[in-house]
This record gives structure tokens, sequence and C-alpha cells, in this order.
């Protein structure tokens, strides 16, 4: 599952395809500075009259040769622009791995302590609070130990809720990391998955 996530945050993230599509005109950078340092051939004609008489007509071929400017200046700067770049992206995409792993192990935890109140809350406490009522029914307890564990009952129920923000805000955090947008789920399917 975690290397899942980690190749959808590879494929997903907008930052990291703005990184990839940088290098890749970089690299054409590169291809237009080396293929104008091939010199441009000119081919023309001309004519030309001499004092009246001679008239002079033909074809030229010109090819300037690119002794002293190679246009190596261009391409190392477009290299060296492609290796910034790629080490920018190497980067990136290691930060995005790291959030991705710290997000999938926020949501983790998160998941698993709401899974637990869960099961203090919804199971054992709502058992207790129905045997004490029967408790109080029968005159074997008084109003007040009720009282008191109903507040117990509802301090569990809070705590139960607040976990479920959690594992929800950290859901949302996972997906954020993975450049994901999935369907919204409730708090409680998400506590079934």
């Amino acid at each position: 599952r975690a290397a899942e996530l980690l190749a959808a945050a590879i494929r997903n993230r907008a930052d990291l395809a703005a990184l990839r599509h940088e290098t890749e005109s970089a690299e054409r950078a590169i291809e237009l500075s080396r293929s104008l340092r091939i010199p441009n051939l000119r081919l023309g004609a001309f004519y030309e009259e001499e004092e009246g008489t001679d008239e002079i007509k033909g074809i030229g071929l010109s090819v300037p040769l690119p002794l002293f400017n190679r246009n190596q200046g261009e391409v190392a700067e477009a290299r060296a622009e492609v290796e910034r770049l790629t080490a920018e992206g190497s980067a990136a995409e290691l930060a995005v791995r790291r959030e991705v792993s710290d997000a999938l192990a926020q949501y983790r935890s998160a998941r698993e302590a709401a899974l637990r109140l869960r099961d203090l809350v919804v199971g054992t406490l709502e058992e207790n609070l129905i045997l004490l009522r029967k408790a109080l029914d029968a005159g074997k307890i008084g109003a007040s130990d009720v009282l008191v564990f109903r507040r117990e009952f509802v301090e569990g129920q809070r705590q139960y809720v607040e976990a479920l923000f959690e594992a929800q805000s950290a859901r949302i955090a996972l997906d954020l990391a993975t450049g994901r947008t999935p369907i919204q789920l409730t708090p409680t399917q998400e506590t079934q998955r």
C-alpha cells in the first residue's frame, strides 16, 4: 500500500510534473543550442553590370565557418540548467516521498486510535450503561452512580469523535501528499475501511 501511494504521489503531484516539464524544456534548449552551431547555408542569385557592356549573372553559395563561435557557451549553459533542474527534481521527489511516508504513518496511527476508542465507547461503555440502568431500576445503586458513569460515557464519546476528526484530518493530509482527490467518506465509513 505504501509503495502504491508513493507511486501515485510521484505521478499525480503537480509540483513534480512542473519540474519534469521544465527539465524537458531545458533538454530541448540543449538540442537547439547544438543545432545553432551548424552553419546556415545561403544560396542566392546575383546580377551585375560592368561599365555598360558586360553583364554578370550567377548563383552564389555562402557557408559561414564557425571557427570561433561554435555556440559552446549556450550549450554549456543549457546543460547546467538541465543538471540544476534534475537535482531540484530529485530533491523534490525525496521531499514528497518523506511527506507521503509521514502522512501515511500519521493516518494509520490516528485510524487505529479511533478504532480502539470506538470499540471501547460503542461496545463496553454502552453495555455498562444499560446494566447500570437496570441496577438503578432494581434499586441496587443510586442515581448519582449512574450520573457519574454517564459523564464518563459522554467523555468517552467526545474522545471518540475527536479521534474520528484526527483520523479524517490525517486522511486528508495523506490525500494532499499523494496528489489525489478521492471521494469523501463519512467518519463512520472511514473507520470501517
